[in-house]
């Protein structure tokens, strides 16, 4: 009985094992796609910038855009600390 018991138990942590490290390899996907986007993001606002600063009657504009690139980059500064956290945690299994 015990033996059957402890059977039970070892199949369920390897499978609750499994199912973690299937999350974290999906977590780490969607961070990777996430990161993604938010490069091509502040490509799009790097371009973006260009073409306001170029005029003077735009310069709020141009303003805003700034603090959109640098609010994008710390949102990239962020995801990559996340990553490395997800990457550690899927390494540790």
């Amino acid at each position: 009985m015990e033996e059957a018991v402890a059977g039970s138990i070892s199949e369920l942590a390897k499978g609750a094992g499994e199912t973690r490290n299937e999350s974290l390899v999906g977590l780490e996907a969607a961070q990777g796609q996430l990161m993604g986007r938010v490069v091509e993001l502040r490509a799009v606002v790097d371009r973006m910038s260009e073409t306001v600063t170029s005029m003077p009657e735009l310069q709020g504009a141009a303003d805003d855009l700034l603090e959109t690139k640098r609010s994008l980059e710390h949102t990239a500064k962020k995801l990559r600390k996340v990553h490395a956290r997800v990457r550690a945690l899927h390494e540790d299994l």
